[in-house]
């Protein structure tokens, strides 16, 4: 179910099993599967159910030091988070992400590649992704194509998108139906409190924007707000509770920026159908592929560098529209392999 804490903070039950901050992306389909496994949880979103000036408000800020325009673009308070704003473009962790990196002072994951590799094959069914997730290559096999050459510099992949990006409508039906979920709307958590002397939560302060506040006491806090608004929040509770345990954490607001995405080169092709068997957006069984390449882990650990992947846009003619995907079309339409 759904209750707007402007009107009336109270709806707010004071306990829970779950309580999860954030109610985009993450937030929502962790909140959906706990709830479905019998928990009892309660999502607080700072937004609305629809776009509105005064949450966005939310994310102003002053930065200091590098412009940094993230902090208030490309980011939604509102139900469903930033999944309203993006296209719903999935990608997995390299190993190389999770593990050391000295030249980049940065240390491994405390969990691992292969403790991670099972999880993404639950996440493709609760978020209904296609087939094909654990094996790319297979969806050039699906049309008969030559597979792209890998090198031990480059090696290919593929994105894979969701066929409804905004999670909230992704998980309408369990929102409004699940009666041990509740979503709190203009709830927005300011304080999140530990006993003296102890590493666990023991309550978070929730207000309304209205001068109202309520103290939630759930046995389990999840922060599924982004690392923006994490780090905030973090912050602020240890300003308030100096004694808190991440108070003297040096890592909180550090290490991480924005994407950076540019124009790297202008590409003359030599041949126009063996670029597009390879790098042609795919679509099949109804569901859309996105063709990268990208830098290997040996290379970026031999060079000292971070992820680099790229990806071309092609301004086609009507005419030059590639064979493969108006065979992608009519594969989707008549639910058969046509050959290329």
């Amino acid at each position: 179910m759904i209750i707007d804490c402007d009107n009336d903070l109270q709806l707010l039950s004071r306990s829970c099993d779950i309580a999860i901050i954030g109610g985009g992306t993450v937030g929502l389909t962790i909140a959906t599967s706990l709830s479905r496994a019998g928990f009892d949880t309660v999502v607080q979103e700072s937004g609305g159910e629809f776009f509105e000036s005064k949450s966005q408000s939310l994310n102003d800020a002053h930065v200091t030091s590098r412009p940094h325009a993230g902090i208030r673009d490309g980011r939604a308070r509102v139900l469903g988070g930033t999944s309203t704003l993006w296209g719903g473009q999935l990608v997995r962790f390299s190993k190389l992400d999770l593990s050391d990196r000295p030249w980049a002072n940065s240390n491994a994951w405390p969990i691992t590649f292969s403790e991670l590799t099972p999880y993404y094959k639950r996440v493709a069914e609760i978020l209904g992704l296609a087939p094909y997730f654990d094996n790319e290559i297979a969806i050039w096999k699906r049309f008969g194509l030559t597979l792209p050459i890998e090198t031990s510099d480059c090696e290919f992949f593929v994105t894979h998108w969701l066929k409804e990006p905004n999670i909230a409508r992704h998980f309408s039906s369990d929102i409004r139906e699940l009666t041990n979920l509740c979503v709190a709307l203009h709830a927005h958590v300011t304080d999140i409190r530990c006993d003296e002397g102890s590493d666990s939560v023991s309550a978070i302060s929730v207000h309304n924007g209205r001068g109202t506040s309520i103290l939630l006491k759930p046995r389990v806090v999840i922060m599924a707000n982004g690392t923006i608004e994490i780090s905030r929040l973090l912050l602020l509770s240890a300003k308030l509770n100096p004694k808190t345990p991440w108070a003297s954490n040096k890592w909180i607001d550090r290490g991480f920026q924005d994407c950076l995405d540019l124009k790297a080169a202008k590409v003359s092709i030599l041949d126009k159908r063996r670029f597009g068997d390879v790098f042609d957006n795919i679509f099949l069984g109804g569901f859309k592929f996105q063709p990268k390449l990208r830098q290997s882990d040996e290379f970026l650990a031999k060079n000292g560098l971070l992820n680099i992947a790229c990806s071309y846009q092609i301004k086609h003619r009507a005419a030059e529209i590639s064979t493969k995907y108006l065979h992608s079309l009519l594969f989707n339409m008549e639910s058969v392999k046509i050959a290329p």
